[in-house]
């Protein structure tokens, strides 16, 4: 008991003397403005990684659509000239549909991922 009062006086002193403004330091005295070297090829990479990802996104995109409209048309072909019994096609075209959309599901995340910055892209 008697310890814990004490603690109680020396946390109140701390307080006490506690400096009641915030002081700043400037340590942007005689830093120079234009970057160094290594900044200008760090940058130059970036910029270069973002047109990289550019391209594949646009490769990605149209190679995901065309996958999308290929398998349109074998759906409609098969609803069209099949003569399979009506719930091997239902199977047969739900079954692939799903797999279909969870593929455009995952390479349109990787093309347009979430800007957060908490999410699981992180970008």
């Amino acid at each position: 008991m008697l310890k814990s009062k004490e603690a109680d006086s020396t946390d109140a002193k701390v307080c006490e003397d506690a400096p009641t403004e915030l002081v700043v330091f400037d340590d942007t005295v005689g830093a120079s403005t234009e970057p160094d070297d290594y900044t200008k090829q760090f940058n130059t990479e970036k910029l270069n990684d973002y047109r990289q990802d550019i391209k594949l996104r646009k490769h990605f995109s149209w190679a995901t659509y065309g996958l999308l409209c290929a398998w349109l048309v074998i759906v409609a072909g098969l609803l069209i000239w099949s003569s399979r019994s009506d719930e091997v096609l239902i199977a047969l075209i739900s079954g692939a549909t799903i797999q279909v959309i969870g593929l455009y599901y995952i390479v349109l995340r990787y093309i347009f991922p979430s800007r957060g910055g908490s999410g699981e892209n992180g970008s």
